[in-house]
């Protein structure tokens, strides 16, 4: 609950901020600063690092999620992507749990655009598991992932997370597998206010993860955010605010069996 309460603050505070620069922006300065499949690489599809490579400027971004108001299941990211030219390279700390138990992954991603219409890009990452009067794991893996540009306004990805089948800690034969996971993207952007995406996700050895959504704008400044997830029915939404340089969303995801899940993040656009 406290979580929430701060989100909603936090909002409260700067919406009138928002509100007394709005003679003073020109249309360049905000939203076309970042079309909207640039926002949505940037914050609902960080799994195809390929798509990176589609974004008009770099970034650094700075977010934290807690699953179901529990300080035991909150996700805190840092991450950068740097683009120059057709390359991008990406660097990315994450820390899922708290101080008795937890994994902290460091990663390390470098991308190529080939023409103007597709990319690939390639991600290594390091696991670190951590729990209270348990040994340590050090695990290591890597991601590849590629995207096709049709037009302007539609594109589709690809991802493969793990595909050597690598196991959780450096070695032992009896460790388990680190998971598989197999994800395709698609998105359309219909026109400069709607923007329209689906994924699907697959585990080996697990069900189908479907989630469809879609981004609104409603102004220079705001767009709202809504869409769900199956088969574990699950519905999420927020709003976006935009400045000529931070971007900060404020969403909740809602679990029909478990409940909220708040998320805040932040993002600063540069050119190099």
């Amino acid at each position: 609950m406290n979580t929430s309460l701060t989100l909603l603050a936090i909002l409260l505070l700067i919406t009138p901020l928002l509100n007394g620069q709005k003679e003073k922006q020109s249309p360049e300065s905000t939203l076309l600063q970042h079309q909207l499949h640039d926002l949505y690489q940037l914050e609902d599809n960080q799994t195809n690092f390929s798509g990176t490579l589609f974004l008009s400027k770099s970034y650094l971004r700075c977010s934290a999620n807690n699953r179901f108001l529990l300080k035991e299941l909150m996700t805190k990211e840092i991450s950068a992507v740097a683009i120059y030219h057709q390359n991008a390279f990406q660097l990315i700390v994450e820390h899922f749990g708290f101080r008795e138990y937890g994994e902290l992954q460091i990663g390390m991603g470098y991308g190529r655009l080939f023409g103007k219409k597709f990319a690939i890009g390639m991600q290594f990452q390091y696991l670190f598991n951590h729990a209270s009067r348990h040994p340590s794991i050090h695990s290591i893996t890597f991601d590849i992932s590629a995207s096709y540009k049709i037009n302007n306004r539609i594109c589709m990805g690809f991802s493969i997370y793990n595909p050597a089948r690598l196991k959780r800690g450096i070695s032992g034969k009896e460790n388990p597998y680190l998971p598989l996971i197999f994800r395709i993207d698609f998105y359309y952007e219909m026109n400069k206010k709607l923007f329209l995406y689906s994924n699907i996700e697959k585990e080996l050895f697990t069900y189908f993860r479907i989630c469809c959504g879609s981004s609104y704008s409603i102004g220079k400044n705001i767009s709202l955010l809504v869409g769900f997830c199956l088969p574990n029915p699950e519905l999420y939404g927020g709003i976006r605010l935009m400045w000529k340089y931070i971007h900060l969303d404020i969403c909740s995801a809602f679990d029909f069996k478990i409940g909220f899940s708040p998320s805040l993040s932040l993002i600063i656009p540069f050119s190099l």
